[in-house]
């Protein structure tokens, strides 16, 4: 039984300022991948000036002991870098001048402002190490929105590669920045994964 999401009508998405908008939504922590995306966005800003990038969700970084200190996976292990102080200020540290000023991180928000930024954005990014069954996904799709993640967790389950979204290898900046790229430059696959992504929340996920 999946978790349910709230799935209304598609948002209009045609603002004409020109701007990508970029999302995510999640814990402030290291399995979450926000270092691969941001090494990720440098490359794509780079071509990209129109792009905007949006970190919702506070800083809550899981317990080494819970997960990394534990873990057979090489790539799990390999987080330990980023504990003994905040992640959020590594992830800072790691945006150039030109993607500071085209990123914002909101901190903890109300849901209904969650849907707002939902309903704003263009792209859906969740490039996670490992994750439970993954809710932001859903919910992006039943905001319309495209989602670039990893196959991690229940996300496997969720996302249907090239039809609602695209898969990535985890920890692979440079694909992550070329799927980026791709959807940036092309709107109407935009529009196509999103509408796709929409009707299989709308089938699958939704409380009814």
């Amino acid at each position: 039984v999946y978790n349910g999401v709230e799935v209304g009508q598609l948002p209009e998405r045609d603002r004409g300022d020109g701007l990508v908008r970029l999302l995510h939504v999640g814990r402030i922590s290291p399995e979450k991948g926000h270092h691969v995306l941001v090494e990720a966005l440098d490359a794509a800003v780079r071509d990209h000036p129109e792009v905007r990038m949006t970190f919702v969700g506070e800083e809550s970084v899981i317990p080494l002991d819970w997960a990394v200190a534990v873990s057979s996976d090489p790539a799990v292990q390999g987080l330990r870098r980023f504990y003994g102080r905040s992640y959020r200020d590594q992830v800072l540290e790691l945006l150039s001048p030109e993607l500071a000023e085209r990123t914002t991180f909101t901190g903890r928000i109300e849901y209904a402002e969650i849907a707002r930024h939902y309903a704003a954005a263009d792209v859906f990014v969740f490039p996670s190490y490992f994750e439970s069954s993954g809710v932001p996904p859903i919910e992006a799709m039943a905001a319309g929105l495209p989602v670039i993640a990893t196959r991690a967790g229940g996300v496997v389950e969720s996302v249907r590669d090239g039809h609602t979204g695209v898969f990535v290898p985890r920890a692979d900046a440079e694909a992550l920045a070329e799927a980026i790229t791709a959807l940036i430059e092309d709107p109407d696959a935009r529009t196509a994964m999103g509408a796709a992504g929409h009707a299989r929340a709308r089938d699958v996920f939704s409380w009814d």
